[in-house]
């Protein structure tokens, strides 16, 4: 795993996760109430690792937004993003998405 930690946010990238097919990635803006601390970012950011399809964290807590980089062929729902991130104990105000071209 590969970490870097300012003062703007925590980036996180990491490797190993099964296969995937497609070729364009998805990237994911979620704009998050209550995130105000790193100890908020780690819980919202472990609780986002636990996604099959998920390539890249990067957690802005002074625009208290998270930005979510899914692999090629992978799907996670919105639902699916409200519901981790609200069991961290936060809400979500908006979930942005956008297609990455390779």
């Amino acid at each position: 795993m590969l970490g870097l930690a300012t003062a703007a946010g925590l980036w996180t990238a990491w490797a190993g996760s099964p296969a995937w097919s497609g070729n364009s990635a998805t990237s994911i803006e979620i704009a998050i109430n209550g995130m105000v601390c790193s100890f908020c970012a780690q819980g919202i950011e472990s609780r986002l690792k636990t996604l099959p399809g998920a390539a890249a964290i990067q957690v802005d807590l002074q625009h208290r937004l998270v930005k979510l980089q899914i692999k090629p062929g992978a799907a996670v729902s919105d639902e699916r993003l409200r519901t981790l991130i609200r069991d961290a104990g936060f809400d979500v105000r908006r979930i942005e998405r956008t297609s990455l071209q390779p």
